[in-house]
């Protein structure tokens, strides 16, 4: 193949111009699906009121941990955590551990679980 001449230069880039600009030989990525995820909160109270810094962990089915705790209201929030069945465990020193494998997180939900503790 003889080299490319200036004198074909041009009519072969626009060639190639117009090649890709008709989508011909373009490969088009899918966009990636956004994460299925929901949030998790609730309020942990006790037999006098709201427990102040209460642990909490949610636990997906890919064994990976979102952690908080309560704030000075028992109040409770976590996001990003994985659409599916989790675990739910929550401690405070004094009472004792309140553990729920059984909650489903839909993508995109807020789910509420409101938990009272039992004292030692």
């Amino acid at each position: 193949m003889p080299p490319v001449t200036p004198r074909y230069w041009f009519p072969l880039a626009l060639l190639a111009v117009a090649a890709l600009s008709s989508g011909c030989g373009i490969i088009k990525a899918e966009p990636s699906p956004s994460p299925q995820i929901g949030v998790i909160s609730g309020v942990v109270t006790g037999p006098t009121g709201p427990i102040a810094g209460a642990g909490v962990r949610v636990t997906p089915q890919d064994n990976s941990y979102h952690v908080g705790q309560t704030d000075a209201q028992g109040y409770y929030s976590l996001s990003g955590i994985p659409a599916g069945t989790v675990t739910l465990v929550i401690s405070a020193p004094g009472y004792m551990t309140y553990t729920n494998p059984n909650v489903v997180i839909s993508n995109n939900s807020m789910v509420t679980q409101n938990v009272s503790l039992t004292p030692m």
